[in-house]
C-alpha cells in the first residue's frame, strides 16, 4: 500500500506508512483527538517520570 510522508508529501511504501502511523499513534496521547478519545498511547505521560 503507498502512503504519503507527513512532513515532505512524498511516496512511501508499506514499512515506511507503518513507521510513521506507528509513531504518530505512541506519541499522541490519549484523548487529545476528536471523536477518537481512545487514540494514542501513554508514553507521553510517561516521559519525564522517574520511575523505580
Amino acid at each position: 500500500m503507498l502512503g504519503i510522508e507527513r512532513n515532505t508529501g512524498a511516496a512511501v511504501d508499506d514499512w515506511l506508512q507503518f513507521v510513521q502511523r506507528a509513531t504518530r499513534a505512541l506519541t499522541t496521547p490519549v484523548g487529545t483527538r476528536q471523536k477518537r478519545p481512545f487514540y494514542g498511547s501513554l508514553i507521553p505521560q510517561l516521559l519525564g517520570q522517574n520511575h523505580r
